[in-house]
């Protein structure tokens, strides 16, 4: 990072809690701690008056700015493009996704907006080819590296706290414990996290481990799809009689000490990036099962994606590993 004066951190910040603004929160609470001037734009929850106002001071404050981007935001890349005056400029380019999905004319404009960066930062070696292949130029110095950042251990007891009484009692009554951070994300009709294939390997492995328990992280339910989707699953673990199996933890809230506390973090997604979950669960200390749609860190027993018996089978063999003691990295 560059020594000069305040600079301005772009990115989703928490709600809703996911990869990219959990490494957000915790980035930005690492630059208070090192004293390290900054001031935080969410795009998405600004206002049409602020995002005006944080344009046109982009586009006209004289000073060299310091500018770190962690998600694309057409608008401001168009002021960053335009500035007449002198800006350091970070992107982290955290999946590749929705930089592979632009129309034209913000395609054009992406392509102008990375030519002129200063500091590229790519979370996964695969994203290089994600860029490439949809026809952009990289500049000629970039880096890989992984966004993960440790939860703070003195977080703990705070976050366990908004789990409640009968969370508590879930995680204390199930063992083994699965633990899947779902979402309300669906392409062409399929869960992009995997939702349905975490209760269909509860419903299969249950017979073999009566007291397995699954706890699913995902937005509060919201919209008459995902609503309908969310009952189907429901009825699928009554039809089992596994209902009582299954957590869902809702609310926007942190899933990092459930994390900690399972035996296996599960990630079968249908595309992905560098997956943060991912390599919380690894820097944890608890075993991951995870699709092959990315490319996945040292460790992990990977599956190929949708393939619902080999999903089972790798979650069997994590299982029973997992018996062997372990010690956490945030002990």
């Amino acid at each position: 990072m560059p020594p000069y004066g305040h600079r301005f951190i772009l990115g989703n910040m928490p709600p809703p809690i996911g990869g990219v603004s959990t490494f957000m929160r915790r980035h930005v609470a690492q630059l208070e701690r090192d004293g390290v001037p900054h001031s935080v734009r969410d795009w998405t929850k600004m206002s049409g008056r602020r995002r005006l106002a944080w344009m046109l001071r982009l586009l006209l404050d004289p000073r060299h700015m310091h500018v770190e981007f962690n998600a694309y935001e057409t608008w401001t890349m168009v002021a960053v493009v335009l500035r007449p005056w002198p800006a350091h400029v970070l992107l982290r380019v955290h999946s590749g996704g929705p930089e592979s999905r632009l129309n034209s004319w913000q395609k054009w404009i992406f392509a102008r907006f990375l030519r002129g960066v200063d500091q590229l930062v790519l979370v996964g070696a695969h994203v290089e080819s994600v860029l490439r292949t949809a026809g952009y130029l990289l500049p000629d110095s970039w880096a890989v590296q992984p966004a993960f950042l440790p939860p703070p251990p003195e977080d703990r007891p705070s976050v366990l706290a908004t789990y409640g009484e009968s969370g508590r009692r879930f995680l204390d009554a199930h063992h083994p414990l699965l633990v899947l951070q779902g979402s309300n994300a669906f392409r062409d009709g399929v869960d992009l996290y995997g939702s349905d294939m975490a209760v269909d390997a509860l419903i299969a492995l249950r017979t073999e481990f009566p007291r397995l328990g699954l706890v699913v992280g995902r937005p509060t339910r919201g919209g008459a799809a995902f609503e309908a989707y969310c009952a189907g699953l429901d009825r699928r673990l009554a039809a089992a009689g596994a209902s009582n199996h299954m957590w869902i933890l809702d609310g926007e809230r942190e899933l990092w000490p459930v994390i900690e506390r399972a035996d296996v973090y599960l990630r079968p997604t249908l595309s992905d990036g560098d997956s943060i979950g991912v390599r919380e669960a690894l820097h944890l200390g608890t075993a991951v099962v995870a699709s092959d749609a990315a490319p996945r860190p040292a460790g992990v027993r990977t599956f190929v994606s949708r393939d619902q018996q080999a999903f089972n089978e790798a979650i069997r063999r994590a299982l029973s590993d997992a018996e062997q003691p372990r010690a956490s990295a945030c002990s």
